[in-house]
């Protein structure tokens, strides 16, 4: 067999978005060998076994809305004390739900569903979301 030329040292590792080197590395020692025939080999070995240059990374994302609402007639908002009720329900099928379903506002604040929750599924995707009124018209509004 012909002469050893060289080995060379890569290092491969998993580079975060921020520039900084995440705990996987793994050092491959490539050397290179003349033959003698015209050709060369080539050998590659991986400091932690043949498969230690594979890196699993996961990806979750999440987020959140929170919807409310309020109630007013003619500018004017419900005296203190005065409650009224609203329902949400998904138009869109299968859209993420809040805890509460109702949300009762009282006097002039705001009355809330809660937060709803979004993961990496729901990217890309449009919900839509009806809220009604629920108290009877008999409540003097």
């Amino acid at each position: 067999m012909g002469a050893y030329l060289d080995g060379f040292d890569y290092k491969i590792g998993d580079i975060t978005v921020d520039g900084d080197t995440a705990t996987a590395e793994v050092t491959v020692t490539v050397k290179v060998s003349d033959t003698g025939d015209g050709t060369l080999k080539v050998d590659a070995s991986y400091s932690r076994g043949p498969d230690a240059a594979a890196f699993d990374n996961t990806y979750a994302a999440t987020g959140s809305a929170t919807l409310s609402v309020a109630k007013t007639v003619n500018g004017a908002a419900p005296a203190d004390g005065q409650e009224f009720a609203f329902e949400l329900r998904a138009v869109t099928e299968g859209a993420p739900m809040p805890e509460a379903d109702v949300a009762t506002t009282v006097g002039s604040a705001r009355g809330s569903f809660g937060r709803i929750e979004f993961g990496l599924a729901d990217a890309g995707r449009t919900y839509e979301y009806l809220i009604h009124e629920a108290t009877p018209a008999t409540a003097g509004w």
